[in-house]
């Protein structure tokens, strides 16, 4: 009987022997494909191929040995093991006789116009219109890969992603409207020193602080200061400063008291103490230094007040000065409401 493989239709006779046996497998000596005696072909390429390569149905049996006449090397089927040493045995017999000459095989082989083969010859007819309807059916659309776009350009950086918002912007912001408004009010109390105390002595804490005697010294103003040499009582040479104590601050002052130190040869010779209240220069001329000195520390009248933004003068005697007097250094050390 005559096989043919159905991926490359090349036919090889069989002995019925191996036919016979359950589920017989061959392999294909040209393509080297395994199938089943019957087997239809499945596949679009074998398809394609046997277009292009039709099969030669005609059996010439010459000297020459064909490729067609090869036999398929036999796979074997599923069958139990005595079953497949029958096969075995008939399949030697039959594979003996397969080596008769040529003339033999053709005698045992139908002809052209035996009905046997006419009526089914593999059923060529519908494996013709099979491999039509194939044909006909559109090929499977290819798989199309897509390429990344930012890969796809060559020689381009990426484009630089839109960062986050950093959490120490707004810490930066907050500092610098601090700063700022630190500046601003710095500038204003240094031009306007006045309206700095007041506006800071109605803060309610802070203006408790501010409003005490400690703090009041600074903000009273000393101005007009002059000294020179003059002579007291007794014609004793003293060193006499005068000058005007300015009160800055939005209460009235009664007590103001100034420090001066006599400076000669670069240092301080002499402090001395004494209390705004409209001392005169003329008043010290008849008294001794002694009387100049507890004239000077009495504190004033407990009616005698200095109302913002008034004056009051002050007197400080240094006797018996050095030759190399320079200056006098004068400062508010205390003030007080009452």
């Amino acid at each position: 009987m005559t096989v043919q493989c159905p991926h490359c239709s090349t036919q090889y006779r069989v002995p019925q022997a191996q036919l016979s046996g359950s589920n017989p497998v061959f392999k294909c000596t040209k393509c080297e494909q395994i199938f089943e005696p019957g087997e239809r072909r499945r596949s679009i390429r074998s398809r394609q191929k046997k277009n292009e390569d039709p099969p030669n149905l005609s059996f010439d049996f010459d000297d020459e040995e064909d490729d067609s006449t090869e036999q398929p090397a036999f796979v074997g089927g599923l069958i139990d093991s005595e079953e497949e040493e029958e096969n075995d045995d008939i399949g030697e017999d039959e594979f003996a006789d397969d080596e008769l000459s040529a003339e033999d095989s053709e005698e045992e082989l139908p002809g052209e116009d035996d009905e046997a083969w006419a009526e089914e010859p593999f059923e060529e007819e519908e494996d013709e219109e099979e491999d039509e309807e194939w044909e006909d059916e559109p090929l499977p659309p290819r798989p199309t890969i897509r390429r990344n776009p930012v890969r796809a350009r060559r020689g381009r950086a990426d484009p630089p992603q839109n960062p986050g918002r950093s959490p120490l912007r707004p810490v930066g912001w907050s500092v610098a409207v601090i700063l700022l408004a630190y500046l601003l009010v710095a500038v204003t109390f240094d031009r306007r020193p006045e309206i700095a105390l007041d506006t800071l002595s109605r803060i309610p804490v802070l203006g408790k602080l501010l409003g005490q005697d400690h703090l009041l010294a600074y903000r009273v103003k000393l101005d007009g200061i002059t000294g020179g040499l003059d002579h007291i009582k007794g014609n004793r040479l003293a060193y006499v400063v005068t000058g005007r104590a300015i009160n800055e601050t939005n209460e009235n002052l009664r007590l103001i008291e100034i420090e001066g130190e006599l400076i000669a040869g670069g240092k301080a010779r002499a402090v001395r103490k004494v209390y705004a209240a409209n001392q005169a220069k003329g008043t010290i001329r008849n008294l001794s230094m002694s009387e100049v000195d507890m004239l000077l520390r009495l504190e004033p009248n407990r009616r005698f007040v200095i109302p913002p933004g008034k004056s009051a003068s002050f007197l400080l005697v240094f006797p018996d000065p050095p030759a190399d007097t320079s200056d006098v250094v004068c400062r508010v050390t205390e003030a007080r409401t009452s």
